[in-house]
């Protein structure tokens, strides 16, 4: 869930992983985050308009999990009825893996850019 919203949903701070619809308790957020960045999955740092909280942005070893993120969103769209997937995604996955990969990643980076500056 964190890794998914941090790749696909553009959350990089505390008060927006906590606002997932998934309802996670505080604490097994903040264990959660301590590990990935102890893993080397996403990294933590200042945020530069406001040096009290903290940004979580995913390294490169997090990047690489897109793939895996995707597929798995790929599978719950194609069974889930009520997912929140765009229309077509697990189709579209299929006919394209690569290029939506490819997709998700610029996207990403495009974001990731912007919150370094």
């Amino acid at each position: 869930m964190v890794m998914r919203d941090i790749l696909l949903n553009g959350k990089s701070r505390y008060h927006e992983l906590m606002a997932a619809e998934e309802a996670i308790a505080t604490n097994i957020l903040s264990e959660r985050l301590q590990r990935l960045v102890a893993l080397d999955i996403i990294e933590r740092f200042r945020d530069p308009d406001d040096g009290r909280q903290y940004v979580y942005v995913a390294t490169a070893k997090g990047q690489a999990l897109m793939g895996a993120i995707l597929e798995l969103g790929a599978w719950g769209a194609q069974f889930d009825p009520d997912t929140d997937a765009p229309p077509g995604t697990p189709e579209a996955y299929r006919a394209d893996r690569a290029g939506v990969i490819a997709s998700a990643l610029e996207s990403y980076r495009d974001t990731l850019s912007e919150l370094k500056k």
